[in-house]
């Protein structure tokens, strides 16, 4: 029986991020943990298929996405002697080993398949996971997200910052729902959330069609895309305020205010909530 490694997007992005690594956002380790092989095949990928939407165009969302997620978690930790940071759909994400900050505690949640690809890839290349990180195997078909975070030491009543980026595009609303629902119901202290999700009709604009079909090609379909009001009435449900809503107009200026030919993605936005104080 063939093993199962992790998602070709995953590696995409990996090989993407990397390529940019000394633009807004210096994810300088990607090449290194992705490898010489995977490194290889990503690349005929890209020159098989459209290297502009590829390359310039997703390379907008990662990076923009990261340095912008990055930026806010250095905020939430300044200050406090201890904070969880939990990476939802974590993938070949590098930040634990990027990470110089000791106060920050790193939970990794994925796929069992992605997690022991990844962390084959670490034990080669010798990096030091002793305190940097947890690795929270979930199988969502099947094991229960909080209680697999309990199970690797997660504290819900400590300072925590969530990222679930990447993710909502292959999720209907139904699931992405149960997801802050669970994670909302389990993490009761001081806390941030920050996604990023394509708007409805995302998959009627030319780019995000193209990077629909070319994901579906790759065996990981793309959904329609969410309502903003929904998105809305979901966090306030859950007990999450507003803190920030990023459309593409305002990642362009924020992130790409002449940078040339890269733009924001069409239809992708970033948003960012504030647990609410729970009243008795």
């Amino acid at each position: 029986m063939q093993e199962k490694t992790c998602s070709i997007t995953a590696k995409l992005c990996a090989y993407n991020r990397g390529l940019y690594a000394d633009s807004i956002f210096n994810d300088y380790l990607d090449h290194e943990l992705l490898g010489k092989s995977a490194f290889a095949q990503m690349r005929e990928l890209v020159v098989a298929n459209d290297e502009k939407l590829l390359l310039e165009d997703l390379g907008s969302v990662l990076l923009s996405r990261g340095a912008w997620a990055e930026g806010h978690l250095k905020c939430f930790a300044q200050g406090r002697p201890q904070v969880q940071y939990l990476i939802m759909g974590a993938g070949l994400d590098t930040f634990a080993w990027r990470n110089r900050n000791p106060n920050v505690r790193v939970f990794e949640v994925d796929h069992p398949d992605t997690q022991r690809e990844k962390r084959s890839r670490i034990a080669s290349l010798h990096w030091s996971t002793r305190g940097t990180v947890t690795f929270t195997e979930v199988d969502f078909t099947k094991d229960s997200l909080s209680a697999r975070l309990l199970e690797s030491g997660f504290k819900p009543f400590a300072p925590t910052f969530i990222t679930v980026l990447g993710v909502a595009y292959y999720l209907p609303f139904s699931a992405f729902e149960n997801t802050i629902a669970e994670l909302s119901a389990l993490i009761s202290g001081p806390s941030r959330l920050l996604f990023d999700f394509p708007v409805a009709g995302f998959k009627d604009k030319s780019k995000g069609r193209a990077l629909a079909d070319l994901t579906g090609r790759l065996g990981e379909h793309m959904t329609g895309g969410y309502a903003i009001r929904e998105v809305e009435a979901m966090l306030f449900e859950y007990g999450w305020g507003f803190y920030e809503h990023l459309t593409p107009e305002l990642i362009n200026r924020r992130f790409f205010a002449g940078s040339g030919a890269m733009k924001a993605f069409e239809g992708i936005h970033l948003m960012q909530a504030s647990r609410l104080k729970r009243t008795i």
